[in-house]
């Protein structure tokens, strides 16, 4: 397969995966689903959505780092298709930095309680598992 082709169908798949994000804004985080825990992504598509209304403070409060992410979702595809050269020790550093960031908002949400990520392990589909086989 030539080169230009696999780039070609990596940005139509990137397209459509971000597509596909935007379409399903009603879905449910996987770890909060199952567990009742969220993770440290959790507010970012209402942010999107936040973004898409035009109201960014909003956005704000639902995910703080939302603007890393969209930076990510605009470099990552130039770095992808060699128009932006960046090296690998660059992009290593970078994606350590951004996971201790998005780490540290994560612990900064849970000890200034916020709505957005509660922790209810009775929402999760295993605690209900649980609570129907003590009923049985």
């Amino acid at each position: 397969m030539k080169k230009n082709t696999k780039h070609i169908l990596f940005f139509i798949l990137f397209i459509l995966l971000l597509l596909l994000f935007l379409l399903l804004a009603d879905y449910q985080c996987p770890l909060r689903f199952f567990l009742g825990i969220p993770c440290p992504f959790c507010g970012m598509t209402r942010a999107f959505l936040c973004v898409l209304d035009g109201d960014l403070a909003k956005s704000f409060y639902f995910h703080p780092l939302w603007p890393i992410v969209l930076g990510i979702f605009i470099i990552f595809p130039l770095w992808k298709f060699r128009l932006l050269h960046l090296s690998d020790k660059w992009i290593d550093h970078g994606a350590f930095a951004i996971g201790i960031l998005f780490l540290l908002c994560f612990i900064i949400r849970h000890v200034t309680h916020s709505p957005i990520v509660q922790i209810d392990f009775t929402k999760g589909i295993f605690y209900f598992f649980s609570y129907m086989k003590k009923e049985l």
